[in-house]
Formats: C-alpha cells, sequence, structure tokens
C-alpha cells in the first residue's frame, strides 16, 4: 500500500514533465526504495527490482559529510539570505 502511495505521489509531481522519468521508472525505482529498506530491517525483499537510476545516487550523497568537520575540504557552499533584503 505505502509502495502505492509514494509510486502515485511521484507520478503526480513528475507528471510524466521531467526528461528520463517515466511512470514506469518511478514505480521500479519506489519498488527498490522499498526493497533496500526491508533488507536494512533484516526482511527479504518484495519486489526484486534492479535500480532504475543510479546517477539518482550521486545527487542524493552530494552533501553527505564523510570527514571531520574540522580536518575536511570544503565541496558545497552555501550562502545566507536576509529576509529583509527580499
Amino acid at each position: 500500500m505505502a509502495v502505492t502511495l509514494e509510486s502515485n505521489w511521484g507520478k503526480h509531481v513528475t507528471q510524466g514533465q521531467m526528461l528520463g522519468m517515466t511512470d514506469d521508472i518511478i514505480d521500479t525505482y519506489i519498488q527498490y526504495l522499498a526493497d533496500e529498506r526491508l533488507k536494512a530491517v533484516g526482511m527479504e525483499p518484495l519486489y526484486n527490482v534492479e535500480h532504475p537510476i543510479k546517477w539518482v545516487d550521486s545527487f542524493s550523497q552530494f552533501n553527505d559529510q564523510r570527514t571531520n568537520f574540522f580536518e575536511g575540504n570544503v565541496a558545497n557552499y552555501t550562502k545566507g539570505v536576509n529576509l529583509d533584503d527580499l
């Protein structure tokens, strides 16, 4: 049920307007994520699908910090915004 709801939400958000993101790819990706979550808690996967869009992983891990903050090199700069300036 949760997988169906999440797939429907993904299709609603993209509305077939994202290049390279078909409804089938969204369904498969949500099923893949569900299988990964099941395996993480020691359960058997339900869908047994392969990751359909592996390039997404590089975006989701962009801001992961794997080093000590004070010893690592800056890889991402964020600019603060003063709401009075808007």
